[in-house]
């Protein structure tokens, strides 16, 4: 198989990753999206009570993916 072959295959893998992703968070509905203190990392909280935590970098990004409970304060 072709150097090129293998790199549009790749790239098209990636594409097809990417957006399925993108579609899968979609469709929880948001619930509450946060840009923590002006910094490169958002927080989002979905409402079927899980989060994604995305770090921003100036080649790339890191996201933390997991599930978040909420507790009422006891005053």
């Amino acid at each position: 198989m072709k150097t090129t072959n293998r790199v549009v295959l790749g790239l098209v893998f990636m594409f097809v990753v990417h957006f399925s992703m993108n579609y899968y968070m979609g469709e929880r509905g948001v619930c509450l999206i946060s840009n923590l203190n002006d910094s490169n990392v958002t927080l989002i909280l979905y409402k079927n009570n899980t989060f994604k935590i995305s770090m921003f970098w100036n080649h790339g990004s890191d996201n933390f993916l997991g599930s978040y409970e909420l507790k009422p304060i006891l005053s």
